[in-house]
């Protein structure tokens, strides 16, 4: 969880603060951690009965939660705690994780071209944030 929430943020980083680009980074960052790692993927995300009884374990989601919201509150120059800003996080979330379990779990090969990342994670970021 710590080095999925330090490429998080290494990739938004990159970009400028506030852009697009720099939440489509925290995607692709995400995504390439499940690529690259898809067992400690599984492991952090997958059946997680019981996570809810460790606190050190659910502060480390809070925390990689924390890089989307904070991408988008930058992006939509509001404060991470408004729920407009929790609301499109969560979708971000959403489309970014599910995405990411489509790849490692070979589920993909129902759409007739292959995914870019870049280009989708960006579509999702401007129609969430925009």
């Amino acid at each position: 969880m710590d080095r999925l929430r330090a490429a998080m943020q290494a990739g938004a980083a990159q970009h400028p603060d506030g852009s697009l680009e720099a939440v489509a980074a925290v995607g692709q960052a995400y995504v390439t951690f499940a690529r690259t790692e898809p067992g400690v993927f599984r492991l952090v995300f997958g059946l997680t009965e019981g996570h809810q009884d460790d606190p050190d374990l659910l502060s480390k989601g809070q925390d990689c939660f924390g890089v989307v919201v904070q991408a988008a509150a930058r992006r939509l120059m509001l404060p991470p705690t408004d729920q407009d800003v929790m609301r499109r996080a969560y979708m971000l979330w959403s489309f970014v994780h599910g995405h990411s379990f489509l790849i490692i779990d070979r589920k993909t090969d129902v759409v007739t071209e292959d995914i870019d990342d870049w280009p989708f994670l960006m579509a999702i970021s401007r129609a969430v944030l925009q």
